[in-house]
């Protein structure tokens, strides 16, 4: 007898067939929580039925690292009467800059 009641507790083949199809739409815990399925046998024939089987690791991805902004400066110069230059620099260095500045103003 004990036999009997374990066959009526098991579910058939298409039953998971279709709790299969809906957990790929809906979610393994969604559909587990509705349908009072496990959720690791369920989970389980979804992977089984994508033909593929669950990672033993975490997958490791190495990103390149970010290209290095180059040099950014932005300067003001005035004179002291009115005139004034704005200078917006990108990739140059402070001697590079000094040395600029140093000819636009001497320059006579």
């Amino acid at each position: 007898m004990a036999a009997e009641a374990n066959d009526c507790a098991r579910i058939p083949e298409p039953l998971w067939t279709l709790a299969v199809n809906l957990a790929n739409a809906q979610g393994v815990c969604r559909t587990a929580s509705a349908l009072g399925l496990d959720y690791y046998a369920l989970q389980k024939r979804l992977e089984t039925s994508a033909g593929r089987q669950p990672p033993a690791e975490p997958a490791f991805i190495e990103l390149p690292a970010p290209l290095a902004i180059g040099k950014q400066c932005t300067f003001e110069l005035s004179d002291g009467v009115g005139t004034t230059l704005r200078i917006e620099l990108v990739g140059y260095g402070a001697a590079e800059v000094a040395n600029l500045s140093y000819c636009l103003w001497n320059a006579e």
